[in-house]
C-alpha cells in the first residue's frame, strides 16, 4: 500500500511559515537538492492545500535544473473548498479528504507527499491519514508564524526513525506516528482474553455464589458485560457521520471513568443482570462472540468517525475509537470485579 508522508521545512521555533507566509528563511544547498532529488524518485504524487498551492506556483513554474524539472512534471492534488480551477499538472479535490487519500492508498503506484499546509496537515492527522513525517528543522527561529502543527489538538505519539544532518545546518527527523488502531484493537483483545480467562476459573457454583451482600454473583457480572456489549456492534455501523472534532477527545474522561475502581458506578436498567442461577459456559461463549464481532468492526471501519445512533449517557456522541476505549475499559473494570469476587470466594 502507498504510503502518505510529510515532508516540510520547519523553523527551530516550530513555524512552517513566516508572517505573511513567508518562506525566504529556507536553507538550501547542493546537499539538499541531492537529497530531495533522491527523495522525490519514490513519490509521484504531491499534495497541498489551496494556500501552499498558490505560493508553489508563484515560483516553480519558471524554475530551471533538475529538481524545478521533477517539481513541474510530478502530478499534483490541491485540496480547496474555494479554488474552481487549478494549472501546474495538478487535480482539485473540494471536499472528502479521508475518502480521496484511502482511495489513492489503496491504488498501486509510488508514495505520495504533502509538502506544505499546515491546515491540510491538521485535517490528515485528525482522520489519522500520515505515515511518515519527515521534518527538516532550519537553523533560525521566526518568533511568529504558522506553526507546522496548527490546530492539532491532541496529543501525537510519535515514534523516532532517523535522524541526518547536512552541512547547511539542517536537520532532517524522521518520525512514524504510533499505530494507534493497532494499539486500539491489541487493547480490547487483551481485555476480552483477560476477561474470559478469569471467568473460566470459576466453577459452575462458584459463579453463581454472592461473595457479600450487595454484591452480583460472577456469573451476573459476566451477563452485565455481556448486555453491554450487544449492541454496540449496531451502534458502531449505523448513523455514522463524519468528525468535527478529535476522534480521541473523549479517551482520557471515558478512561477517568471506567478505570476508577474505587468509585461505585450504578448500572442503567437495561443492562442490569438477571436474578440467576446462570449457565457460566454459556456466557462465556456468548462475550467471546461479542467481543470478536466489535474486533471484526474495528478492523476495517475508519475509527474517526463519530456513532450518532446511541448518545452515550453524561458524555454523548462518541467516535469508533471512543467506543472502542469504552468496551476496553469497561471490560477491564469488570474483570478486575471478576477477579475481587474469585478471592472472596476462595478465601471462604
Amino acid at each position: 500500500m502507498r504510503k502518505l508522508i510529510v515532508s516540510m521545512m520547519v523553523s527551530a521555533d516550530g513555524y512552517a511559515e513566516g508572517p505573511g507566509n513567508n518562506l525566504d528563511w529556507h536553507v538550501w544547498d547542493d546537499e539538499m537538492e541531492t537529497y530531495m532529488t533522491a527523495f522525490l524518485e519514490g513519490i509521484d504524487l504531491l499534495i497541498y492545500g489551496r494556500v501552499s498551492y498558490e505560493l508553489m506556483i508563484q515560483y516553480w513554474p519558471n524554475a530551471e535544473g533538475h529538481f524545478a524539472g521533477m517539481m513541474n512534471n510530478k502530478e499534483k492534488l490541491v485540496f480547496s473548498s474555494t479554488l474552481s480551477k487549478v494549472e501546474w499538472n495538478s487535480r482539485l479535490v473540494k471536499t472528502g479528504i479521508p475518502e480521496e487519500i484511502n482511495r489513492l492508498k489503496a491504488q498501486p503506484g509510488k508514495d505520495m507527499v504533502l509538502f506544505a499546509g499546515p491546515t491540510l496537515l491538521a485535517e490528515m492527522i485528525k482522520h489519522q491519514l500520515v505515515d511518515e513525517y519527515r521534518l527538516i528543522i532550519v537553523p533560525v527561529v521566526l518568533g511568529a508564524g504558522t506553526p507546522v502543527f496548527k490546530n492539532v489538538t491532541h496529543l501525537l505519539n510519535l515514534t523516532h526513525a532517523a535522524t541526518r544532518s547536512f552541512k547547511c545546518g539542517n536537520v532532517l527527523l524522521t518520525y512514524q506516528p504510533r499505530n494507534e488502531k493497532q494499539q486500539l484493537l491489541a487493547d480490547l483483545e487483551n481485555a476480552g482474553k483477560d476477561l474470559l480467562q478469569t471467568l473460566a476459573g470459576f466453577t459452575h457454583g462458584q459463579a453463581n455464589i454472592t461473595p457479600f451482600e450487595g454484591s452480583w454473583t460472577a456469573a451476573q457480572v459476566a451477563e452485565h458485560v455481556l448486555k453491554s456489549l450487544s449492541g454496540v456492534p449496531q451502534v458502531l455501523t449505523e448513523g455514522i457521520v463524519p468528525t468535527s472534532r478529535p476522534a480521541n477527545e473523549k479517551v482520557p474522561v471515558i478512561k477517568s471513568i471506567f478505570l476508577d475502581y474505587y468509585t461505585k458506578m450504578q448500572s442503567p436498567d437495561f443492562i442490569w443482570p438477571s436474578a440467576g442461577p446462570l449457565d457460566k459456559e454459556a456466557l462465556a461463549n456468548q462475550l467471546q462472540q461479542a467481543i470478536r464481532e466489535i474486533q471484526a468492526i474495528a478492523e476495517t471501519a475508519d475509527l474517526s468517525e463519530t456513532c450518532t445512533s446511541f448518545p452515550f449517557p453524561q458524555l454523548g456522541e462518541l467516535t469508533r475509537q471512543e467506543w472502542i476505549c469504552f468496551v476496553t475499559c469497561h471490560t477491564m473494570r469488570h474483570t478486575r470485579q471478576l477477579k475481587n469476587i474469585y478471592e472472596k470466594i476462595a478465601a471462604a
